[in-house]
């Protein structure tokens, strides 16, 4: 899943809890320089520096579990 997201501030909060599978995160600025990418997320919290408008692709490959960005 790839969607465009207009932050209200210049940091995004990733919150990952992974039981099982995999889930990747590449976050793009709109000049599609990568901010953050990461192939196999780890459960935990990531905050991520960001401005203006960003890209963010998520790739789940047989995920349980859940997964939020503020």
């Amino acid at each position: 899943m790839t969607k465009r997201l207009n932050p209200n501030n210049d940091t995004l909060t990733v919150t990952v809890e992974t039981e099982s599978g995999d889930i990747s995160l590449t976050i793009k600025d709109i000049e599609d320089q990568i901010l953050f990418e990461e192939t196999t997320l780890a459960s935990g919290n990531y905050e991520i520096d960001v401005t203006g408008d960003v890209i963010i692709k998520i790739i789940a490959t047989k995920h349980k579990g859940s997964f939020d960005i503020q």
